[in-house]
């Protein structure tokens, strides 16, 4: 037996109320506990299992971590059966932490986004970890969790699931222009306001074979952040998509780290910063002065010109 742990891993997440034999959470009233053998089963999501099932599913632990958490907790977890290994991501879970989070939102409010907007995404929140679910092909495979405090931290939910797909590319099949930041949230940001925007997952991460994605592009602008990170991975992405094909837009005056959430938190409008995009965009080959006869013909090409 698990000496009434399941009950105070569910209590500090949701609450408990209720006697005898059968429990439910606080906050989420179809979540029902068995005190007597120790195991859940949450109506609304289909999920069920014992103390380390919740542990996995929704603490989102990995296996080991799960058995680590138990050794440590009890002294050992012998009659505590490994009943269910995720293997792919919980698509209800999405629901559950965006309802989670209906009434904590101020992280996102800091980030000028709108309930609409929060609400259309599903942004979520779980136990100090604001969430972001990832998609790919339509199908939920992670979130990408985030917070402030007590320290500034990003990192996904299931740690076993690697692949981190360009967020946002469903859009670009309807848009000849685009747009492109190096988080999440600054894109989503940009669509609230009406541009269409795509992200990666940081300065680092840039995948070769999304080449294809930005084929039928007329424009496209990579926002890159006010810091030399921030430059490298504007450099690493123009250069995959060819030169001549990128603008990469830049906050020359602006203080260290600056980037497009800061442009909006500033009081930047959709008019503003379509002004700005105009003033502060160069092609690569502009910022690095390399101009010759080779990167201007190949210019010219991609532009639909012939060289004289």
């Amino acid at each position: 037996m698990s000496n009434g742990l399941l009950q105070k891993l569910i209590d500090e997440d949701f609450g408990i109320e209720g006697r005898g034999k059968w429990l439910h959470s606080v906050d989420h009233d179809s979540l029902v506990i068995n005190s007597e053998n120790e195991t859940w089963f949450w109506n609304k999501t289909g999920q069920r299992g014992n103390v380390f099932d919740y542990l996995i599913q929704i603490r989102g632990m990995k296996k080991d971590q799960a058995r680590n958490f138990l050794k440590n907790s009890f002294g050992g977890f012998s009659e505590i059966k490994e009943s269910i290994e995720p293997q792919q991501a919980y698509e209800k879970l999405v629901n559950v932490m965006w309802e989670n989070g209906k009434t904590n939102r101020e992280y996102w409010y800091k980030r000028c986004l709108s309930d609409d907007t929060i609400d259309r995404y599903k942004l979520g929140y779980f136990q100090g970890w604001n969430l972001i679910p990832i998609h790919l092909n339509g199908e939920f495979i992670n979130f990408q969790i985030r917070r402030d405090e007590p320290e500034k931290r990003i990192t996904n939910w299931y740690k076993h699931i690697a692949d981190k797909p360009l967020f946002g590319s469903e859009i670009l099949q309807f848009t000849k222009i685009v747009y492109i930041t190096e988080g999440l949230v600054d894109s989503i940001l940009l669509r609230q306001e009406g541009f269409p925007a795509v992200a990666s997952y940081g300065v680092n991460y840039w995948k070769p074979e999304w080449f294809g994605l930005f084929s039928n592009m007329n424009e496209i602008y990579y926002l890159e952040d006010n810091d030399i990170a921030g430059r490298v991975g504007a450099r690493t992405v123009a250069k995959a998509l060819g030169l001549g094909r990128v603008k990469i837009v830049s906050f020359p005056e602006q203080r260290e780290k600056y980037d497009t959430g800061d442009f909006f938190k500033d009081g930047g409008t959709k008019e503003t910063f379509v002004e700005h995009v105009k003033n502060n965009s160069h092609y690569l080959f502009e910022l690095e002065g390399v101009v010759n006869d080779w990167t201007i013909s190949k210019h010219k090409r991609n532009k639909g010109f012939t060289k004289s």
